[in-house]
C-alpha cells in the first residue's frame, strides 16, 4: 500500500501545481519525479524475486513424411532437439510455479532457474490449453511467493508492471497501464477473458507476472499482438482470478476437465454455430450432428456465435448431458438433440484438437 500511496500523493501534488497556475521549480519537479521513481522501484523489488526463468527441451520433427522410421534421413524427414524459454511466477514457497501451457506443452525436459542462478529440474503437474495456464513444481523451500491480487478490481488506466525474461533477458521489468479488460474473441484460446496492457511484452515474457502497484499478481502474461515479432504496445494477460482457480484445480486433480462436443464450426455470419465437420466417434457423431446443421441453443442459452458456444462447452464437465437446439441442414426443421459431453482430445505435442 505504501507504493500505491506514493503514486497517488505524487499525482495529487502535480494536480495542485497545475491548478495553482504557478510554474514548478526544478527542485520541486525533481522531488516529484524521484518520488514516483522510488514507487516503481519498490514495486519491482517486491515482484521480481518471484519471477523465474523456464527452459524446456522438446523434440521437433522436420522434413517430409516417411513410412519407415529407419529411413527418415533418406526421405528427408528427421527430428531435432529444440530449446525454448519463457517465464513463470512462484505462487507457493515450496516451489509451486504458474506459467503458460504453450511454454511447457510437449516438453521432454523442463528446467527452472531460481534466484540463486542455478537451473533445477521442474515437473509439469498439469496444463489447461483452454486458458494457456500450466503448473510446474520444483523441489525447493522458502521461495519468495508472490501474493495473488484481485483482477476483478482492476480498472482501465491503472498502472501495472510486467516482469519476465524477454529474449532470455532475465527479470526484465516494464511499466504501463491496463489498456482494456475482458478482451475476447481473439481466436487464440477456447476460453478468453484477457487483460490488455501497453507494458512492453516480448517473446520470453510469456508466463511472467503482470502486477499492480501493490505488488500483487493480477495477470499471467500470455500473448502479444505484433506484426514485427516484438512489442507493439498490445499485450494480453490471463486474469489472476481465472488463473488462480485453474491452478487450484490442477493441484487438486492434476488436470482441468473441459467439455467437448466434437465438431469443427464453420466461420459464417449466421446467428448460432454452424457445423462444418464432425469428428468420427465423438459426441457430435453419436448425437447425429451433420455438416451444415446450425446449433441455435445450448440448454436454455441462445447461441450467437461459435465462440460463445465454445466458452459454454469448455466450462462444463465431461460426462454432462446437455440439450442442443439444432436446425437440421437436410430437412430445415428444428430439433432438440441430447449430447453427452466428452473430453477435449489432446495431440501428442500437448495441443488440443481444434473445434468445440
Amino acid at each position: 500500500m505504501r507504493a500505491l500511496f506514493c503514486v497517488w500523493a505524487l499525482v495529487s501534488a502535480g494536480l495542485v501545481w497545475a491548478q495553482s497556475g504557478d510554474e514548478m521549480s526544478l527542485a520541486e519537479a525533481k522531488r516529484m519525479l524521484k518520488g514516483q521513481q522510488q514507487a516503481f522501484v519498490a514495486v519491482a523489488k517486491q515482484v521480481t524475486p518471484s519471477v523465474v526463468y523456464i527452459e524446456v527441451e522438446r523434440e521437433q520433427r522436420t522434413g517430409g513424411w516417411s513410412l519407415f522410421p529407419d529411413f527418415d534421413d533418406f526421405f528427408g524427414r528427421s527430428s531435432r532437439r529444440v530449446i525454448e524459454t519463457g517465464s513463470g511466477v512462484i505462487m507457493r514457497s515450496d516451489g509451486l510455479i504458474v506459467t503458460n501451457n504453450h511454454i511447457v506443452r510437449g516438453a521432454d525436459v523442463c528446467r527452472v532457474r531460481l534466484g540463486d542462478g542455478l537451473l533445477v529440474d521442474g515437473k509439469v503437474l498439469g496444463t489447461d490449453p483452454a486458458t494457456d495456464i500450466a503448473v510446474v513444481k520444483v523441489e525447493a523451500n522458502n521461495l519468495p511467493a508472490l501474493k495473488w491480487g484481485d483482477s476483478d478490481k482492476l480498472q482501465v488506466g491503472e498502472w501495472v508492471i510486467a516482469v519476465g525474461n524477454p529474449f532470455g533477458l532475465e527479470r526484465t521489468v516494464t511499466t504501463g497501464i491496463v489498456s482494456a479488460k475482458g478482451r475476447q474473441d481473439l481466436g487464440v484460446l477456447a476460453l478468453e477473458d484477457f487483460i490488455q496492457t501497453d507494458a512492453a511484452i516480448n517473446p520470453g515474457n510469456s508466463g511472467g507476472a503482470l502486477a499492480n502497484v501493490d505488488g500483487e499478481l493480477v495477470g499471467i502474461n500470455s500473448i502479444i499482438y505484433t506484426q514485427s515479432g516484438g512489442s507493439q504496445g498490445i499485450g494480453f494477460a490471463v486474469p489472476s482470478n481465472m488463473a488462480r482457480k485453474i491452478v487450484e484445480e490442477i493441484v487438486r486433480n492434476g488436470k482441468v476437465e473441459r467439455g467437448w462436443i466434437g465438431f469443427l464450426p464453420l466461420r459464417d455470419n449466421s446467428t448460432g454455430a454452424r457445423v462444418y465437420r464432425v469428428y468420427r466417434n465423438e459426441p457430435a457423431d453419436s448425437a447425429g450432428l451433420m455438416p451444415g446443421d446450425l446449433i441455435q441453443k445450448y440448454g436454455d442459452k441462445t447461441i450467437s456465435s461459435a465462440a460463445q458456444l465454445r466458452k459454454l462447452v469448455v466450462t462444463d464437465k465431461p460426462g454432462s448431458t446437455v440439450t442442443l437446439t439444432v436446425r437440421k441442414q437436410q430437412t430445415g426443421k428444428t430439433e432438440t438433440v441430447r449430447v453427452r459431453l466428452g473430453s477435449v482430445p489432446i495431440r501428442d505435442d500437448g495441443t488440443p484438437y481444434p473445434g468445440i
